[in-house]
């Protein structure tokens, strides 16, 4: 397999010198990206099952070449999902891969040149969210993959025996800036290098000019002061007797405030006293009637809480909300799939699953360009990223989700009307239809049919 693979695909436009390409279903196509490299690694203690040494919490870890250009790693590469950013529980498998997968990785291999090092793939990003997270600037990546961990010494280890289950998009990548994706053809970036060599300059220049003005500093002082200096020294003489009046009669004033504020303080204490006796006097009648409606709220209160009680163990009360989300997730996303209600299951478990489900139908519905529309009229012109969405809270979700649904609904609704009052044929909604209606229309429709 060679490096570039940017031959193997069609595209709308030839990459040229880019890595970036677009096929024409509008697909991300990303070529020569760098996943993984060998060297070492550094990791906390609480991420390996090395012991650090005493007194210290990171370790490192080496990806020996052998091990990272292995036939059966790199083969393990080949078509494993493309994430945005880490799965929460590690891995991608057939029970999430459907709400994780933003695309796929192909034609992982051992990079040439400047890319020896590493292993490089190209990925095809089939998720619109997550193209806008990369154009947006996230371009760093990351392998999810399990492995053998060796201890080769306290704070040292090794690893071996690589499986790779998926590759993701991250803000920051422990591979570092050289796992990224690269819009030209890959180049070790030289900017870094070139700040930090002019940082330096500077540096030097300003320690250079330091040293200068102390070496002057240091003659004055030898050849003692200057008439000048002295012909200053007797102007600020009475530039300091004026100092020290106005610092006097500034500590006048400042007595004469801390006065008034002990007097005000004193008259709000004497306040806050004849309140709090107040409330004291409080008749006994009154404590009676307060101790009766107190007994009679704890009588409700213990009512309410065992109803709570109740809703806390099983999910039966969240039925209605599930589908009302199930009707609502239909109208943004159809075709959407479910998970199926079990009014017996765990009640926080239950309205998790419903604020996923909100949030799966805005991502599915968003590959539609109208749906989208519908998102940002409600975000107020804000796009919705895969990051954002990831992060937005069940209540904000659930808000987003039932004002872009409704929103959806209304227009789904004007549509039925328009095509009815152009003449177009619409069925007509809540009409049952019988076995016997749907048999005769079949055989209406197969009688003028020709094969």
């Amino acid at each position: 397999m060679p490096t570039d693979t940017r031959h193997l695909f069609y595209t709308v436009e030839p990459f040229g010198t880019s890595n970036i390409g677009y096929t024409e279903e509008g697909f991300m196509i990303l070529t020569n990206v760098p996943i993984c490299r060998i060297g070492s690694q550094i990791y906390h203690e609480s991420e390996t099952r090395v012991p650090p040494a005493d007194g210290e919490e990171f370790v490192d870890i080496y990806r020996d070449p052998a091990e990272v250009f292995r036939t059966e790693t790199i083969n393990s590469a080949n078509g494993k999902p493309f994430t945005n950013n880490h799965p929460p529980g590690g891995d991608v498998n057939v029970d999430n891969w459907d709400q994780l997968t933003k695309g796929f990785v192909l034609h992982p291999r051992r990079g040439e040149g400047e890319l020896s090092d590493y292993m490089v793939g190209d990925i095809i990003v089939l998720d619109k969210l997550t193209q806008r997270d990369i154009d947006s600037g996230k371009r760093q990546i990351s392998a999810g993959y399990s492995a053998d961990e060796v201890v080769l010494e306290p704070g040292k280890g090794s690893v071996r025996n690589i499986i790779y289950n998926h590759v993701a998009l991250v803000d920051e990548a422990r591979c570092g800036v050289g796992c990224t994706i690269q819009d030209k053809k890959y180049k070790e970036p030289e900017m870094k290098e070139s700040k930090w060599k002019k940082f330096l300059d500077g540096l030097r220049g300003v320690i250079a000019d330091a040293e200068s003005e102390e070496e002057k500093e240091k003659e004055k002082k030898e050849d003692g002061e200057s008439e000048k200096e002295k012909e200053k020294k007797e102007d600020a003489e009475p530039e300091k007797e004026k100092e020290k009046k106005e610092d006097s009669a500034t500590k006048t004033r400042l007595d004469a405030l801390e006065e008034k504020f002990d007097t005000l303080s004193n008259k709000l204490d004497s306040i806050t006293d004849a309140i709090a006796k107040k409330r004291d006097e409080k008749s006994e009648e009154e404590k009676e009637k307060e101790k009766e409606k107190k007994e009679d709220a704890k009588g409700d209160d213990e009512e309410d809480d065992e109803e709570e009680d109740k809703k806390k163990k099983d999910s039966a009360y969240l039925e209605p909300t599930y589908q009302e989300v199930v009707a609502l997730a239909e109208i943004i996303s159809p075709g959407i799939r479910v998970f199926s209600f079990d009014a017996a299951a765990n009640s926080t478990t239950t309205a998790k699953n419903i604020c996923d489900l909100r949030k799966k139908a805005l991502r599915f519905g968003m590959l539609d360009a109208r749906t989208y529309g519908f998102v940002e009229a409600v975000r107020n012109g804000r796009e919705l990223t895969e990051a954002t969405l990831v992060k937005l809270d069940c209540k904000s979700t659930r808000t987003l989700f039932e004002a872009v649904g409704n929103m959806k609904k209304a227009d789904n609704d004007q549509s039925f009307l328009k095509s009815k009052s152009n003449g177009r044929t619409a069925t007509t909604p809540g009409k049952v239809q019988t076995i016997d209606d749907i048999n005769k229309r079949n055989a209406e429709f197969y009688a003028t049919r020709k094969y």
